[in-house]
Order: C-alpha cells, then sequence, then structure tokens
C-alpha cells in the first residue's frame, strides 16, 4: 500500500469534520474544527516526506512554487468568485438582510489574497472566504521551510523543527503579545507542523514501536474523539490570535491539549493501522484528493444554507444540509479534476 494513503484517509475525513460544523444542523453543536488540527499535523507530515523523497532541499525554489501551486489558485478563484457573488447580490438586494455580514473593505481584500493576518483596531479579523484563516499558517509554514532550505540545504530538519518549537511555545513561555502579527507569528499552530515533521522524520520508528498494539490504542482514540465531540464547545478566546484557546465545558483550555492531543494519536494509530493491514479504500482515497476542494467550496454552501434557514423547519434544515454536503463532495471532484489537479506539476 501506498504509505501516504492512509493520510489522504484522514484528509478526507478531517475535511468533513469541518464542513459538518459549519452547516446549520445538530452536527454543528460537535468539534468538527479539530478537522483542521488533522490537517495542520499531515501538513507537517506531508513536508518532511516530499522534502526528503523529492530531494528539495537542494531546490528551495521549486519546493516553494509546488507548495504555493498546491494552495493559492483554487483560493484565488474561489476568493474572487465569492467576491462576485456578493457584489452580485447587493446589486439586486441593496436592501436585503444577510445572515452572514461580509467585509468587502480593500484592505480585507488585498490582505485576503496576500495571506497576511488582517487588524481592524487590534483586533483580528478572518480574511474574506474566512476559512482562509488556516491558510495563513500554512503559507507561512512553507515561507518558513524555504528560508530554512536556502541556509540549510540537506541538514534543514533540526533548524527548521527548533525554530518552529521556539515560536511556537512562546505563548506559553511568555504570553500573548496582544498583537495580531506578532501573536501570529509565535502562535501555537506553529508547534503543529513541528510535530508533524517530527512524525514524517520517525513513522517508520513510530510503526515499529506502536504496531503491537495499534488496535487497542485506536480504540482509545476513538473513545477520546467521542468524549471530546459530545462535550459542548463554545466556540474560541478572540484575544490575540483566536481559535488557540478553545471555549470547553465552559473552561478556556489550549487548543493543542484538548483537539491537537487527539488529533495526533488518530494521526499515528490510523496511519499505523493502515500500514499493517494495508488497508486501501478508493472511496476514502477520492474523498481525500477532494478535501482541500471540499475544504474551500463550503463557502459557498454556508452562504446559502444560512440566507435560506428561515424557509426550512428544523427537520428541514437537516435534510438540506444533507444534501449540500452530497453535493459539495460531487462539485468537489469536479473541481480536483478539472483545476486543482492541473497545478500539480
Amino acid at each position: 500500500m501506498n504509505r501516504l494513503e492512509s493520510i489522504q484517509h484522514l484528509r478526507g475525513i478531517a475535511a468533513l469534520l469541518v464542513v459538518f460544523i459549519h452547516f446549520p444542523t445538530p452536527l454543528a453543536r460537535f468539534c468538527g474544527s479539530i478537522g483542521v488540527d488533522i490537517f495542520f499535523f499531515i501538513s507537517g507530515f506531508i513536508i518532511y516526506i516530499s522534502i526528503d523523497k523529492s530531494g528539495y532541499y537542494n531546490k528551495p525554489l521549486t519546493f516553494l512554487k509546488k507548495r504555493l501551486l498546491r494552495i493559492m489558485p483554487l483560493y484565488f478563484l474561489v476568493t474572487a468568485l465569492f467576491i462576485l457573488m456578493n457584489v452580485t447580490l447587493n446589486s439586486f438586494h441593496a436592501e436585503r438582510e444577510v445572515k452572514i455580514s461580509v467585509d468587502m473593505s480593500s484592505m480585507t481584500v488585498l490582505k485576503s489574497f496576500l495571506f497576511i493576518p488582517i487588524s481592524v483596531d487590534g483586533y483580528y479579523r478572518d480574511p474574506l472566504v474566512f476559512l482562509g484563516w488556516s491558510l495563513n499558517f500554512e503559507i507561512l509554514f512553507y515561507i518558513v521551510t524555504f528560508l530554512i532550505l536556502i541556509v540549510f540545504r540537506r541538514n534543514f530538519f533540526v533548524p527548521l523543527l527548533s525554530l518552529l518549537l521556539i515560536l511556537g511555545s512562546t505563548t506559553y513561555v511568555i504570553g500573548d503579545f496582544k498583537n495580531v502579527y506578532f501573536d501570529f507569528f509565535t502562535s501555537p499552530f506553529l508547534l503543529y507542523f513541528a510535530i508533524g515533521l517530527l512524525i514524517g522524520k520517525y513513522h517508520e520508528f513510530l510503526r515499529e514501536k506502536i504496531s503491537s498494539f495499534v488496535e487497542p490504542l485506536l480504540f482509545v482514540v476513538l473513545y477520546v474523539f467521542f468524549i471530546v465531540m459530545i462535550a459542548k464547545d463554545s466556540g474560541y478566546v478572540y484575544e490575540g490570535m483566536p481559535r488557540e484557546m478553545v471555549v470547553y465545558n465552559g473552561k478556556q483550555i489550549p487548543r493543542i491539549l484538548i483537539w491537537g492531543i487527539p488529533s495526533f494519536m488518530a494521526l499515528i494509530s490510523y496511519f499505523i493501522l493502515a500500514t499493517k493491514y494495508k488497508i486501501t479504500n478508493s472511496y476514502l482515497r477520492k474523498l481525500g484528493d477532494r478535501s482541500y476542494s471540499i475544504y474551500l467550496l463550503q463557502i459557498f454552501f454556508i452562504y446559502f444554507l444560512y440566507e435560506a434557514s428561515q424557509q426550512f423547519s428544523r427537520a428541514g434544515k437537516i435534510w438540506l444540509s444533507m444534501a449540500m454536503i452530497t453535493i459539495l463532495v460531487w462539485v468537489s471532484g469536479f473541481s480536483y479534476k478539472y483545476f486543482e489537479k492541473k497545478f500539480h506539476t
């Protein structure tokens, strides 16, 4: 089995977890944001594997080009279409009451396209397509990796890992800077990428050590996931960089503790289990291929569902959401095949 197929399985599952919390159904109360944590770990894993396998340590510019081509084209297209959609709707319904307000200021648009965090009166604001908040961190990770590759080449691993660990632990050592940009560059989310790098480098060692008891480990992981998902998730603390602290069962808890650890355990256990039993599944693999399109294209479905929510009963919203998720996955297949894949050089 291709060692990365299990990673594709997890990508697809993570994308759907994120979708579930954004659609107006009872599923929205679950902590599906944990899907983003899985994405961040996977990103670190993939970056190490791709550098090691393709020799990008001697081709930093090639590395950066390929990573940006994976992220930018679809994000730029979705952002442009989102702007067009809002301009068109506003021109036809100038007085309409919208359920989702959209900041269309020139600075928000510019920073959204440039993957720069937005600060308004000292407070963080999401990019125009709010899902792009996680892509800001992805791009930061790619740029930091690129700079390390330029300087250290083949010996990139320790310097990159050290830098990510130092920056990502700053909040826990000295606290937030209460500045959107300083907090962005020292975000605990950088720890996810660091841990992903470690998984990538030592995955064979981990497989050897954990393989004998991976079945009960996966059972424990699923139980932990169940406990985490059924608790009351009340959102985030929007002080400094948001989403790093989770309001969970009425308490503020570092996200990496409550969502990061279960995500890490899930990644490790499923990767090793799939390798051990040579698990393959064409549907999960295709879902993983579509995961990025699913993640971004959901913005249009979210917009539609919240705008139309008043027209449906509670049961109607659930059925409509399930139908929209099905259509989203289907449309994402075309997006991957006819758009995304063209940039996968």
